[in-house]
């Protein structure tokens, strides 16, 4: 007879055992009260039975029962049986020699015979290969004697499988047992590790035709395999959703897609799955229609919680229960008023047809001679997934794998790395069957990263793409046919119309992700442009947006949110800068409401700046005295005074992605590639010392004419380092007529400058006029992922108003 060990925490376990099942097995009960004794000849087999309503309560149950049963000799199978209230949820990680049995319904004793003759179904034997002595792959280990202490060991592998391996134990060893673990396991072939895990000695068995003191087989079972299933590309960040029009195109859009809601109380103890059927943005309320019955302790006027995922991120908000109708399984909320995003992916993901897959070309260092060859499910940039049979395909959870190569179209096949860290069955209700294996991708160079990410942007948005120097006169008459490059630009930009566009000629030849000239493009004909270029160490620039109307679609989002994934998707890009007039009404529409939730001067900064421009002209005579006051060019050994003033400030996102610090405050290294392409980016700062103290300085920035057609990268900002220096007023005099000689000796013909300051008499004083503001908006890479998802909200704001008035139109026209 069979002892079964039920760890449990309820104490009237035995009461469901009946007579049958008592005649079949022996049953040992173990409670947190109560830890019977265990004769050596038991050999139980461990159940433990965890009561919860939800995975994540069984789980926090769990860990108490398994310190009960960790000191019960021997390490067994184990079985978690749960009663759970919705069977969405219907797995739990589990790792080794576990088994996860679903009950629905009040426990009784058909379903503990159940749960009982599941863990002792035989199971599948998993496919092995022997490995040849030519293949030569090695394990090496450590071990952990009680009175030895650890010892390393190296054997060659006899035979692995998915789930294990076997090899050679020789007399002279020390003793093992079945149990013990392997603990620093890696798996070694030709070409390196392929597998870091730890395993567990499962059986020892003699060799047939040798001495019992000589060599014995020993195989072991992998353990603390990455079992959980998560995406390791998921980033928590703290954003929210707080804007009433943002929010309803939230929602709305929810309910189009029949989006499933996952619903939880302010108390853990139930959860509810559903779908979201209807959205009423007048009497604030949303219907969730739910999947299976309503829990009777969900009652009107509770708070409860919602979570989905949308658009590669996951939402969640509280919101009040206004009414319940079991007849229809509906359950009505109150409108939320904010939205809070508890992850988004940071990799893009691109499902695939199987018309469509590109191929996937896998090596296993363990079968070297038979690549596995299968079309991609899904790819993004740090991994993909493919359909494979675990068992004969011999990928293992964990393994490395040196030789990928993907077939793109369009593209050369990229040849890449990466480690499989997910298994799971394609249908639970099948699991000896096909699984999915994802990929994750390790040590991939810069070119084949962009590649990625601009193979999988430009599938989501196929209109948009790279201007090269064959559109350079295509795109100079979009600029004139859409009023944006008009003759009061043309005056005001610094350098003649064919230096211009010669800049911008040597700019389409630029590499990314140095820059990006995107265009939107439908029969031939260009509908919109906008750029991304380099323009600092960590930071790029987003300008020159421009775009006419299109039939069916808007052309700035899909230009922007073409852009917003790639800015997202591509780790040099640390900072991006976007600067636009406060007038312009689209774009305080735009960003408004987005800049000002964002802006709170670690990740997000936004500022104001008053545009000044000065024509060549002598300067007149300085009506104050600066006496005792010396500017010239800081050296790179003063520049930790400047580093000072903005740490004193609290300036750190400035300094950061201004380049203001040592090494790089001249923007040396990008004017290195800038140089590469006949043109340059130069930044000089003029300091005015009192004595040897900094008091002051200027930041003097000098690009090729037409780099950016506002003049925005040839002007220059004043700073004084004590706002309650007496002598304020003569700093900033001096400073500025320094930095217009300096302008002047290079033969620029209009000065520029950038100032916060709302008494501009100084400026004015030396001939400087107010031309515009400008809004400047620079963020970190960090917060691209809610700027994506706000912009893709927004948008669809646009769509459903632009919607709205064409059906008015037409009911006019009627």
């Amino acid at each position: 007879m069979k002892s079964i060990l039920f760890a449990t925490m309820r104490h009237d376990i035995t009461e469901l055992l009946d007579d049958d099942f008592r005649s079949c097995y022996r049953p040992i009960v173990l409670t947190p009260a109560s830890v019977p004794e265990l004769s050596d000849q038991e050999s139980p087999i461990r159940l433990l039975v965890v009561e919860g309503y939800s995975v994540k309560e069984a789980a926090r149950r769990i860990p108490q029962l398994e310190m009960l049963v960790s000191e019960l000799p021997p390490r067994l199978p184990r079985l978690y049986l749960l009663q759970d209230a919705d069977p969405s949820l219907s797995s739990v990680p589990l790792k080794g020699e576990q088994r996860f049995f679903y009950h629905r319904g009040p426990l009784s004793a058909s379903s503990l015979k159940q749960a009982v003759d599941t863990i002792l179904a035989p199971k599948p034997r998993a496919r092995r290969v022997a490995i040849t002595p030519e293949q030569g792959i090695v394990a090496r280990f450590t071990i952990q004697f009680p009175r030895l202490g650890a010892r390393d060991f190296e054997r060659s592998v006899l035979e692995i499988s998915p789930t294990g391996f076997s090899f050679l134990w020789h007399a002279n060893d020390p003793l093992i047992y079945p149990g013990d673990l392997l603990e620093e396991l890696e798996l070694q072939a030709q070409q390196g590790c392929f597998l870091s895990s730890c395993a567990q000695v499962r059986h020892l068995t003699l060799i047939k035709g040798k001495e019992p003191a000589q060599e014995m087989r020993v195989g072991a079972e992998f353990l603390d395999l990455d079992d959980d299933g998560r995406d390791a590309s998921k980033s928590r960040t703290d954003a929210f959703l707080s804007d009433v029009l943002v929010i309803q195109t939230v929602l709305a859009d929810a309910v189009e897609r029949h989006t499933r809601v996952l619903l939880r109380g302010e108390q853990p103890g139930w959860t509810l799955a559903g779908t979201m059927t209807s959205f009423d943005a007048d009497d604030k309320t949303l219907s969730i229609e739910a999947s299976s019955g309503i829990p009777d302790i969900l009652a009107e006027m509770d708070i409860v919680g919602c979570q989905f995922v949308r658009d590669n991120a996951q939402l969640q908000f509280w919101a009040v229960v206004l009414r319940i109708e079991p007849a229809t399984s509906q359950v009505t909320l109150r409108f939320p008023k904010r939205i809070d995003k508890l992850w988004a992916r940071a990799t893009l993901r691109y499902e695939f047809s199987p018309e469509d897959a590109p191929t996937v070309t896998i090596v296993s260092p363990i079968t070297p001679e038979t690549p596995l060859t299968r079309p991609a499910v899904n790819l993004s940039p740090m991994g993909l997934r493919v359909e494979v049979q675990p068992d004969k395909d011999m990928l293992i959870r964990g393994m490395v794998l040196d030789r990928i190569s993907l077939l793109l179209p369009g593209l050369p096949q990229l040849e890449l790395r990466g480690e499989v860290r997910y298994l799971a069955p394609v249908s639970p209700s099948k699991p000896d069957g096909p699984a999915y294996c994802g990929i994750q991708f390790r040590h991939v160079s810069p070119a084949t990263h962009h590649a990625l990410v601009d193979y999988l942007v430009s599938k989501n948005y196929p209109q948009v793409m790279d201007a090269g120097p064959d559109d350079e006169q295509a795109l100079w008459e979009f600029y004139h046919n859409a009023d944006f490059y008009t003759p009061a630009k043309q005056a005001a930009c610094l350098g003649t119309p064919e230096q211009v566009r010669q800049t911008q000629r040597a700019m389409l030849r630029a590499p990314p992700p140095f820059s990006r000239r995107l265009i939107f493009r439908d029969d031939g004909r260009i509908y919109g442009t906008v750029s991304l270029q380099q323009i600092c160490q960590r930071t790029w620039l987003v300008h020159h947006l421009c775009a006419v109307r299109h039939r069916t679609e808007f052309v700035p989002k899909s230009l922007l949110l073409f852009l917003g994934e790639y800015i997202s998707k591509t780790p040099e890009i640390h900072y991006v800068k976007m600067m636009w007039r406060p007038n312009n009404t689209w774009s305080n529409r735009m960003f408004n409401r987005l800049v000002h939730r964002l802006h709170d001067g670690e990740q997000s900064v936004v500022r104001v700046y008053s545009y000044l421009q000065r024509d060549r002209a002598p300067l007149p005579p300085a009506s104050i005295s600066a006496r005792g006051l010396v500017v010239r060019r800081v050296t790179p050994d003063e520049i930790a005074e400047l580093e000072s003033y903005f740490i004193t400030q609290e300036e750190f996102f400035f300094m950061k992605s201004e380049d203001l610090c040592r090494g790089a405050y001249e923007l040396e290294s990008v004017n290195q590639k800038y140089r590469a392409l006949g043109l340059f980016r130069i930044r000089r700062v003029f300091g005015a010392f009192e004595g040897d103290r900094l008091v002051g300085f200027s930041l003097a920035e000098r690009a090729s004419p037409g780099l950016n057609m506002s003049n925005l990268l040839n002007t220059f900002q004043v700073h004084t380092c004590f706002p309650e220096h007496p002598r304020n007023a003569a700093i900033r005099d001096l400073l500025i007529r320094h930095t217009i000689e300096d302008y002047q000796r290079a033969g620029q013909e209009k000065t520029v400058a950038l100032t916060e300051d709302a008494d501009l008499s100084p400026y004015e004083s030396l001939g400087f006029s107010k031309i515009k503001e400008y809004v400047s908006w620079t963020f970190d890479h960090n917060i691209a992922n809610i700027y994506n998802l706000y912009n893709y909200y927004i948008f669809r704001i646009y769509e459903r108003i632009e919607a709205r008035r064409q059906e008015l139109r037409s009911r006019r026209r009627r």
